[in-house]
């Protein structure tokens, strides 16, 4: 039995517990018997969410394994090695042309220039913020005051990024949404951040539906048929704390193909895509009294800053979070940087390890599926630093499974948690979803030399806080109260149904209850309504098929 249920979007669980609330579940016990039906937990309950997962960022190390991947701009000109050569520390694996390279080179340094003036100006700015006096008048009235009232820029309040969100280039009208020059961008809250054929479906009909709407402003509508695509681009974008104008997480550029699930993903540069899906203003002009000097009295002291204290407070914290994550993105940078400068040497990649080649593909090949063309083995691995919060790290278990994800190239790798420091990292090893206020205590990563990981890149790390602890949830049909107390109906020892109470938590979602006592995973249970539907029946193992049958 799988133990362990993800549920990547939650929206996809609230629509099934909707229809199990409308009464899908009809058939609870086999028509014209006297058995009720059973279901394993897994059938009906989870173990584990996105909402108790958390994610954090870090470089990646290479242990006795060489993983050579090639950019967009290298051309190879010869490989010296066939898969199953025995090889040395620096004998010459492969060769390529390094004129475009050079130029890549040269973009990349640009690239780490730029981002460290971004942190110069973004430091200046903290010191603006953390220099302004707040607006917060001090009065002693003694006579009535008379105000004059100014206009202050404030930041936009700005709605979060609950559910996947398609916004699309209104002004570009040479180009219909989703193609190659008019790729839509797809604002993705974090817990589903993952590239999958559920998001792709959903990301697919926004694009028919905004093809659709153009057209009919237009006039010209085509029939229903011509509106099914085959293929779309796409920028998927996560961002800090989930607003729309916050600092980018991820900005992934993907080509999607296929009519149907499963759709075929590769990855495309878009960097040079507009953000058109950022506010045209992160600031909004409000009116702000100001007393009037005029009828001031003696004694009275005002103080006529331009935001209140809770506006600095928050936005002192956002610029913050802004600077930890340029520091972030000038490391990134600064490792792509270091790999492109030691390949573009000469033109020549070296072994790095003393090994055995395990694989070799064609540069078509490796280009296409965004696969490493060549890798060398000497029997080791890949170790991946992560940082988690003080408030967490007594959670985090050693031997916890790990998903550590690669969207340079979209690689998703099983990694087994190694060790969990014991002294605090710097302040600037906070790359997370957590609070950049507290401690950040660093964490390592192993995974196994199968990955195509490739030593000095950054890659993103998720994992779950709630491993081995024991809580369950179950859909809340399940479960049924009596006199105040819950209780559900299971599969007893002998065969026969049997009431069990049962202690409940939170509630998630509005469609599962958390059980924290009373039953266990390898409990079969049996939906608690009908009127042969009573302690001391008969049970018959049931599966999808009876659970949703009328």
């Amino acid at each position: 039995m799988n133990k362990k249920k993800i549920i990547l979007i939650a929206v996809g669980t609230v629509a099934a517990a909707a229809a199990i609330g409308a009464g899908i579940f009809a058939a609870s016990r086999p028509s014209g018997k006297k058995s009720v039906y059973v279901y394993s937990f897994d059938i009906v309950g989870m173990t584990d969410y996105w909402g108790d997962r958390q994610e954090s960022y870090g470089p990646v190390r290479s242990d006795n394994i060489q993983t050579v991947m090639l950019s967009d701009t290298q051309t190879v000109t010869e490989v010296k090695v066939k898969q199953g050569d025995t090889v040395k520390k620096g004998d010459l694996l492969l060769s390529f042309d390094t004129t475009l390279t050079d130029l890549a080179l040269e973009k990349k340094r640009l690239s780490v220039e730029q981002l460290k003036l971004q942190l110069q100006q973004e430091e200046a700015r903290l010191g603006e913020l953390l220099d302004t006096t707040p607006n917060t008048p001090i009065v002693e009235e003694t006579t009535p005051m008379t105000y004059d009232y100014v206009d202050v820029e404030v930041p936009v309040e700005e709605d979060p990024i609950t559910e996947l969100k398609v916004v699309s280039d209104e002004k570009n009208t040479k180009a219909a949404p989703g193609t190659k020059d008019n790729p839509v961008i797809c604002l993705l809250p974090n817990m589903v951040s993952n590239l999958n054929d559920e998001t792709m479906g959903k990301v697919k009909t926004e694009i028919q539906k905004k093809r659709r709407e153009a057209d009919q402003k237009a006039n010209s509508l085509l029939p229903e048929s011509d509106y099914n695509i085959s293929e779309f681009y796409a920028v998927m974008k996560t961002t800090m704390d989930n607003l729309p104008s916050s600092t980018k997480v991820l900005w992934q550029g993907i080509h999607v193909t296929g009519s149907e699930k499963p759709f075929t993903l590769q990855f495309f540069d878009a960097s040079g895509v507009l953000d058109f899906s950022i506010l045209p203003e992160r600031m909004q002009t409000v009116s702000v009294a100001i007393p009037n000097r005029e009828t001031e009295t003696a004694g009275n002291d005002y103080n006529t800053g331009g935001y209140t204290k809770e506006q600095l407070t928050r936005m002192i914290e956002d610029q913050r979070k802004t600077i930890l994550d340029v520091k972030y993105k000038i490391k990134v940078a600064e490792a792509e940087y270091s790999i492109a400068r030691r390949e573009a040497n000469d033109g020549n990649i070296y072994s790095e390890v003393d090994g055995k080649v395990v694989s070799v593909l064609t540069q078509e090949e490796a280009k296409e599926n965004q696969q490493p063309i060549l890798k060398v083995s000497g029997g080791g691995g890949f170790y991946v630093s992560g940082s988690i919060s003080e408030l967490n790290r007594d959670k985090l278990q050693i031997g916890s499974e790990v998903t550590v994800t690669d969207y340079r190239n979209g690689g998703v790798y099983t990694g087994t948690v190694e060790s969990v420091g014991d002294f605090p990292a710097s302040g600037d090893n906070y790359y997370g979803n957590g609070n950049p206020n507290v401690s950040y205590y660093p964490f390592t990563v192993f995974v196994d030399e199968s990955a195509d990981l490739v030593g000095g890149n950054y890659v993103n790390i998720q994992y779950s806080l709630n491993q081995g602890d024991g809580g369950i949830y179950l859909q809340n049909p399940f479960v049924r109260k009596e006199n105040g107390e819950s209780y559900v109906l299971v599969q007893g020892e002998n065969g026969k149904l049997e009431k069990r109470a049962v202690k409940t938590g939170k509630s998630l979602w509005g469609s599962y209850i958390e059980i924290l006592s009373g039953i266990t995973m390898e409990d079969k249970l049996a939906f608690p309504y009908g009127k042969t539907v009573k302690p001391g029946a008969p049970t018959a193992e049931g599966d999808y098929s009876t659970l949703y049958e009328q």
